[in-house]
């Protein structure tokens, strides 16, 4: 099976390359600053989880990413010695789409406060970056 292209297609050059480890520390910086010393309450994770999304979100895009969509996951468990996995599948281009995530982990009494976070992140071009090419 060949693929051929006919005719002109729109090709996206990105000026701005997401660097994972500056959006990872940034979001470590919120985790840490953020849940230190909560404790696992079941009825206030999913107000708590919204949040910290959004406080993500808007840290990100201060920090100048505000070209880029993202999609921020943030679970938020009860440690009690089980183990927990997570996965996300997503079509995106190689060039220019990436993630990040971090692991919290805060120790109060017997339980163990836990949060993943995964943050899917593409770019969105303005005109100028696209180019017809032949």
């Amino acid at each position: 099976m060949s693929c051929e292209l006919s005719g002109p297609f729109v090709a996206v050059f990105c000026p701005v390359r997401f660097k994972s480890s500056t959006v990872k520390e940034c979001i470590h910086a919120i985790l840490k600053e953020k849940l230190t010393n909560v404790q696992y309450i079941p009825e206030e994770m999913p107000q708590l989880t919204k949040s910290l999304s959004e406080m993500i979100k808007d840290r990100l895009k201060d920090e100048g990413f505000d070209r880029y969509k993202m999609v921020v996951q943030v679970v938020i468990g009860e440690q009690r010695g089980e183990g927990v996995n997570m996965a996300a599948r997503c079509f995106w281009d190689a060039d220019t789409d990436s993630y990040a995530y971090d692991v919290f982990m805060n120790f109060l009494g017997h339980h163990c406060l836990f949060l993943e976070l995964q943050l899917r992140i593409w770019w969105d071009p303005p005109q100028q970056c696209m180019r017809i090419l032949y």
